[in-house]
C-alpha cells in the first residue's frame, strides 16, 4: 500500500510541475475588464475532497498497465440482471421503449458510445472485462470494469455502445474512476462527466447544463453548450472547444497552481479572488483550476 501511495504522489507531482507556473497577468481580455469578488472556497473543497476520496481508493486498484481496479471493491453490479465477461457480440439492452437518462460507469478499460442508425440500444465488447447494461425505471446504466489480473493475461477490455442518433436524453452521468470513454455524438438536457483517473473525449455533443469535473486525469470536451456550464479541475489537463464565440458567455474563472485559458488569453486571479467577466450574455461558465490547465477555445462551427 506504502508504494502505491508513493507511485500516485509522484503522479501528482508531476501534474503540479506542469501546471504551476502561472499564466500572463492579463488586466483584459478583448476589450472586457474582469472585476475582482470574494471567492467561496466550497468549490475548490469540493475538487480536494475528490482527490482525497481517490487515493483513499488506491488500496483497490492494481497499478499495471491500464489500471485496473479490483472488480469487487470498486464497481457494483446488480444481482437481478447479467454480468457479461470477455467477449461480446451484438447484444440489445432496449426493445422498443427508449431510456429518458443514462448512467455510465467506467473502472478500467476503453468505453466508445458512438451514435446509430437503428432505433435500438446495443452494445458490443471484446477483450478481459466484466460489463453489465440494463434499462430499468427510464434508465440505462452500463457498468464495466477490466479483470484484475495482470495484463498480459487478458487484451485490452473496449465496449462500444450504440445510442440512436435522435435519441435525446433528459440527463446523462458519464464516471471514468479509471480508463477511457471516448463519446461520438450525444444531446442531452443536462450532463455531468467525471474523471477519477482516467481519460473522458467527447465530441459533437448537445447540451444545455453541463458540469464537469478532473480529480487526476484529463478531459476533452467538444460541442454545442446551450445553457450553464461547470468546469473543476483538481489535478491534469481540461480541453473544451465551444461552438460559438467568447462573448456568449459570463465567466467566474479562479485558479490556485494552474492556469485557465480563454479563447487563448490567459486569466489572472488573485489568492482567494476570483475573476469575474461579465460580457452581458445569458448564458454562464465558471471555471475551477487547482493544479493544470484548463483551455476554452471558440469555434464558429462544431
Amino acid at each position: 500500500m506504502g508504494k502505491r501511495i508513493k507511485m500516485w504522489a509522484l503522479v501528482l507531482l508531476c501534474l503540479v510541475g506542469m501546471g504551476v507556473a502561472k499564466p500572463i497577468l492579463k488586466e483584459s481580455i478583448e476589450g472586457f475588464e474582469p472585476g475582482k469578488i470574494s471567492f467561496n472556497k466550497g468549490t475548490f473543497e469540493e475538487g480536494l475532497q475528490s482527490t482525497k476520496e481517490f487515493l483513499g481508493n488506491l488500496g483497490n486498484m492494481k497499478l499495471e498497465t491500464g489500471v485496473n481496479y479490483d472488480v469487487e471493491d470498486a464497481m457494483t453490479f446488480v444481482d437481478s440482471y447479467e454480468i457479461w465477461e470477455d467477449d461480446l457480440s451484438k447484444t440489445y439492452l432496449t426493445e422498443g421503449d427508449l431510456p429518458e437518462t443514462m448512467k455510465v460507469m467506467v473502472g478500467g478499460g476503453s468505453l466508445i458510445i458512438e451514435e446509430t442508425t437503428e432505433e435500438e440500444i446495443y452494445v458490443e465488447a471484446e477483450g478481459g472485462f466484466r460489463l453489465q447494461g440494463y434499462v430499468e425505471d427510464g434508465q440505462l446504466t452500463v457498468s464495466m470494469v477490466s479483470k484484475s489480473v495482470m495484463s498480459t493475461d487478458y487484451d485490452s477490455p473496449e465496449v462500444r455502445l450504440y445510442i440512436p442518433e435522435n435519441l435525446n436524453l433528459f440527463d446523462v452521468l458519464i464516471d471514468a474512476g479509471a480508463g477511457e470513454v471516448r463519446v461520438n455524438g450525444l444531446s442531452a438536457a443536462t450532463m455531468k462527466a467525471k474523471v477519477g483517473a482516467g481519460t473522458i473525449t467527447m465530441e459533437d455533443m448537445v447540451v444545455s447544463d453541463t458540469d464537469l469535473s478532473v480529480a487526476a486525469g484529463s478531459m476533452n470536451f467538444s460541442g454545442e453548450v446551450r445553457g450553464p456550464l461547470k468546469a473543476i479541475l483538481t489535478a491534469g489537463k481540461m480541453n473544451m472547444q465551444i461552438g460559438g464565440e467568447v462573448t456568449d458567455f459570463n465567466y467566474l474563472v479562479s485558479e490556485t497552481a494552474g492556469g485557465v485559458l480563454l479563447d487563448g488569453d490567459s486569466v489572472f486571479t488573485e489568492d482567494d479572488k476570483a475573476a469575474k467577466i461579465d460580457n452581458g450574455a445569458t448564458k454562464s461558465m465558471e471555471l475551477y483550476c487547482t493544479m493544470g490547465e484548463i483551455k476554452v477555445d471558440f469555434v464558429s462551427s462544431i
